[in-house]
């Protein structure tokens, strides 16, 4: 689902490997296990647009082509991302940790490190995990 919606987004392979990460993470979050895997794929493509672009709005980044080739509307991703970004703010905290491990390595371009040493990312990620999401 996420290489689907990361071809039809044209997003970079930054994107694709950030979204990789949030997928990962929230394997371990017991409270996203009955969310089906395509709404979890589109919500951290999602999510990982929004820390690339911050200044974006939402609306603007899930575009006309992914809402078609995902099958899934903003509206519809709103609970997931907050859910999800939820889960990414605390990766590094968490005992459950091993994605942020994997992703904070050299061979994965430090994705995790860049999303929780960034003030502005951990800005957006407890904006968003408050469910403000617009």
């Amino acid at each position: 689902f996420l290489r689907r919606n990361s071809k039809a987004g044209s997003v970079d392979i930054r994107h694709h490997w950030m979204s990789k990460y949030i997928l990962e993470a929230c394997l371990v979050s017991y409270e996203l296990a009955h969310i089906p895997p395509s709404k979890m794929a589109a919500s951290s493509l999602l999510l990982s647009l929004k820390l690339h672009t911050p200044e974006n709005e939402m609306k603007k980044l899930w575009n006309a082509n992914l809402t078609y080739y995902s099958g899934y509307d903003l509206d519809s991703l709103k609970y997931t991302v907050a859910r999800v970004a939820d889960v990414v703010k605390d990766a590094h905290n968490s005992k459950l940790n091993a994605a942020y491990v994997k992703y904070s390595s050299e061979s994965h371009q430090s994705i995790a490190t860049s999303v929780n040493e960034n003030p502005k990312s951990i800005e957006i990620l407890n904006h968003l995990a408050k469910g403000n999401i617009h």
